[in-house]
């Protein structure tokens, strides 16, 4: 039987989709949209896009994931071991200082945006968007008083528009990337990667991380 790390991205597979996902930045629509089936691997990928574009051009990223369940299993089997050793890291103070940026986790909760929202916007740099395969809508915690009677207990979220975890980021971030599978999203570019050996010359200072060195987090 195979170890689970035989089943890692190369780092030709690595290479290769960084690459496609910093050309796209080349053509409109801004926002790339990775609608294929293997979540573990497009979730690799596009961090390690992430990763790179917070060395080019430091500031604030935010990984925004459906819900806390799907961070634990992501962070247990991303297909490459900086993926799952950097969002380990990040998974309880959900704010983690790598280099000059701070990469940030919140979920399609309302409740868990408070570090988010105080980031100043000329900070944002980029975002990842990872939506599950289930239909849930955005969540809140809704707490009722047990001492007051109530008949219909409203949930404010159901109140948001549609989608309001991707647009509300939209227009704040530089470089957004969706991974969301079966889904159509709106001004998006649809971007799949054949991981086949790429023999085009990577762009100039793209490199994928195998040592990190956190640094203690400060304010930004």
């Amino acid at each position: 039987m195979k170890s689970f790390l035989s089943k890692d991205l190369t780092k030709d597979e690595l290479y290769q989709a960084v690459k496609m996902l910093i050309d796209a930045e080349e053509t409109e629509p801004k926002a790339a949209h990775l609608p294929q089936q293997k979540l573990y691997t497009l979730f690799s990928a596009a961090f390690q896009y992430l990763l790179f574009c917070s060395t080019k051009h430091p500031g604030a990223y935010i990984i925004r994931i459906e819900d806390a369940h799907l961070a634990d299993k992501l962070a247990r089997r991303a297909k490459d071991p900086t993926t799952r050793k950097f969002l380990t890291k990040l998974l309880v103070p959900r704010r983690l200082k790598y280099n000059k940026s701070t990469f940030y986790l919140d979920f399609f909760q309302l409740t868990t945006w408070q570090q988010t929202n105080e980031i100043p916007p000329a900070r944002l740099k980029g975002c990842l968007i990872v939506k599950g395969t289930s239909d849930k809508i955005m969540q809140d915690e809704v707490m009722a008083d047990p001492s007051e009677e109530t008949e219909v207990e409203v949930d404010p979220t159901s109140l948001l528009p549609e989608n309001y975890y991707l647009e509300s980021i939209r227009p704040l971030v530089e470089r957004l990337v969706v991974i969301a599978y079966g889904k159509e999203i709106k001004d998006a570019k649809k971007i799949l990667f054949p991981f086949i050996e790429d023999t085009e010359k990577m762009p100039s200072g793209v490199v994928i991380k195998e040592d990190l060195q956190f640094e203690d987090d400060q304010d930004i």
